[in-house]
């Protein structure tokens, strides 16, 4: 289950029903990030489109010297049903491998770029019951009889 505020997002760490486990979640403001990320250009716009000029250096055969160091956030190509039902951003690696987290303490990133949330040992299936009360169910992210079959598996309690 997922849950959207704006560009905040939380992504699959609910999904699975294993309640035993801690999870963390990323929030990725995508603008914010992409602002400090894209400086050295003056960048003030939000979210990259994959037809953006500064995304040009990631293209086959591009000269590295055109690609950002740290990763970027972006609008993925809208190709099919969930990824324009999940209405996420998607992320691409530069020069840098270094994970985000260790970026966001490297540079010059506000820390609003990107924040962990951790959830409590069995906060899972609570947070997934408020969700699917609040509409975030399983067949609006997942937009197909997968996600149909496991949302109706959920709501009459089938087992495995």
């Amino acid at each position: 289950m997922y849950f959207a505020v704006g560009y905040q997002r939380l992504p699959f760490a609910v999904k699975s029903d294993e309640v035993d486990n801690a999870a963390a979640i990323w929030i990725l403001n995508p603008v914010e990030w992409n602002r400090a990320a894209l400086q050295h250009l003056s960048y003030d716009k939000g979210v990259l489109s994959v037809k953006d000029d500064v995304l040009k250096g990631y293209a086959p055969n591009s000269k590295d010297t055109l690609m950002n160091n740290v990763p970027l956030a972006l609008w993925g190509t809208h190709n099919s049903q969930r990824i324009v039902a999940q209405r996420g951003t998607f992320t691409i690696f530069g020069k840098s491998v270094s994970p985000m987290e260790q970026l966001l303490e490297t540079h010059p990133f506000p820390q609003s770029a990107l924040t962990k949330v951790r959830l409590p040992y069995g906060a899972r299936l609570e947070l997934r019951k408020a969700m699917f009360s609040m509409g975030f169910t399983d067949s609006m992210v997942f937009p197909s009889l997968d996600g149909l079959g496991t949302e109706i598996s959920r709501i009459f309690q089938f087992e495995d």
